[in-house]
């Protein structure tokens, strides 16, 4: 049984009670979810639903709340840039970035700025930190969130002051989180890092002061497999994070400590979707539990199985329900109408922008005839698109503070800070 997504009808399972259902189409489900009429795709670049991103980047990425006042942050070209309740089209232009946030130049050559990457709260004061590394050197400068438009300082990070440095570093992970850019694995109250190291993926503790760090001696919190392909969060509702990842087999792993992260046991478990190309975690629909996604790659489509937590995963091998599988090309989940949970976003391939309710993409496990439901427009479509080149879509937080999150589509060149015409 399969819950396809066709060009522009998705045979998808709806949730028995919906929330949605002041307009349905059958099977407690809504015909049209948040947009009633799609938005014009020279529009979106208007400054009216969106803003402008010249050039049309791919380095394009959620940061969460680097300066602490409630809007997203994003990076671009080298800087942090801060969220604002009317953002202006965003270019790659230096001293117009320095404006709006702060720049990431390199210690040796500040005409050189690195990319920021999400790390979370690694230091619990509240504020998103970021991450960049330099590959020739091995080393990553963890820098702590901050609101000032003053350019990081790596030379004073590298001291202790505004962040730390973590040396012997192959690459540094995001923990690919749909909701959110941190993972605090042990419970300290302190994001927790992952790094590939010569020895393998590595967690590395969060910490509050400014100790270097070396990747060569350091003792991990774990040492893991999956590369970029893993993630974490408690998908067994006993208060504990999980670690799960992608093996090279293309199977999925789960390494467990059931005594809490500071005792010495682990327990692994190994679960057995289809296949297992990429992992993500989320709490998508707002229930309290993380939820687990695996896609793979099918010729020019993805294959996308949602595995609603909890999950039981006390035995040494789980079997998820594999019987509905949703086909997407790019996608992202964002909470585009404001109500708290995740809704799924995607291009297909024909260039049609799409927003789906959680009632539609996401079947309820307790009962497997929902994936034949017969509710085909759960959906809204944004915007169609010609000319395709690319087909990301990254979702971003809400970065003008309208209490929807935004998007960003690499084919229109713009972020769409209203996916929904709905208020929330």
């Amino acid at each position: 049984m399969v819950c396809g997504i066709p060009a522009l009808a998705m045979a998808v399972a709806c949730w028995p009670g919906g929330e949605k259902t002041s307009d349905t189409g059958g099977g407690g489900c809504p015909s049209v979810f948040c947009r009633e009429a799609p938005l014009d795709p020279e529009g979106v670049q208007s400054g009216v639903v969106g803003f402008s991103v010249t050039p049309p980047a791919s380095d394009l990425v959620a940061l969460g709340d680097v300066n602490g006042d409630g809007f997203a942050d994003v990076g671009f070209a080298g800087f942090v840039v801060f969220g604002e309740p009317d953002p202006g089209p965003l270019q790659d232009d230096p001293a117009a970035l320095a404006l709006r946030g702060f720049s990431v130049p390199s210690p040796d050559d500040p005409e050189i700025r690195f990319d920021p990457l999400p790390a979370g709260d690694v230091n619990g004061d509240g504020l998103d930190d970021i991450m960049v590394v330099e590959t020739p050197t091995k080393r990553a400068w963890v820098i702590h969130g901050k609101d000032d438009l003053e350019p990081a300082n790596l030379d004073l990070v590298a001291l202790g002051v505004g962040g730390f440095v973590v040396d012997a570093v192959e690459a540094a992970l995001s923990w690919n989180r749909v909701d959110h850019p941190g993972v605090d694995v042990d419970g300290d109250g302190l994001d927790d890092l992952a790094f590939i190291a010569k020895t393998g993926t590595m967690i590395i503790r969060g910490q509050i002061d400014g100790e270097p760090l070396d990747l060569s001696t350091t003792t991990p919190l774990a040492l893991v497999g999956g590369s970029h392909r893993l993630t974490g969060g408690d998908f067994d509702d006993d208060g504990i994070v999980d670690l799960v990842w992608c093996n090279s087999y293309y199977e999925a792993e789960v390494l467990r400590a059931p005594s809490g992260w500071s005792a010495n046991a682990r327990e692994m478990t190994n679960l057995t979707p289809a296949g297992c190309d990429r992992v993500l975690a989320g709490d998508l629909d707002g229930g309290g539990v993380d939820d687990l996604l695996f896609f793979e790659e099918l010729d020019l489509e993805l294959g996308l199985r949602i595995h609603r937590g909890p999950l039981p995963l006390d035995d040494d091998v789980l079997e998820l329900n594999d019987d509905c599988l949703i086909l997407v090309n790019h996608f992202a989940f964002a909470d585009v109408d404001g109500d708290g949970r995740l809704d799924l976003v995607d291009m297909s391939i024909e260039g049609v922008l799409r927003a789906t309710a959680p009632e539609a993409y996401s079947p309820n496990q307790d009962t497997l005839a929902d994936c034949s439901s017969s509710c085909q427009l759960s959906q809204s479509v944004i915007a169609s698109f010609d000319d395709l080149f690319f087909l990301d879509v990254v979702a971003l937080g809400d970065i003008n503070g309208d209490g929807r999150h935004d998007v960003y589509t690499q084919d229109a060149g713009a972020i769409i800070t209203e996916v929904c015409d709905q208020q929330p």
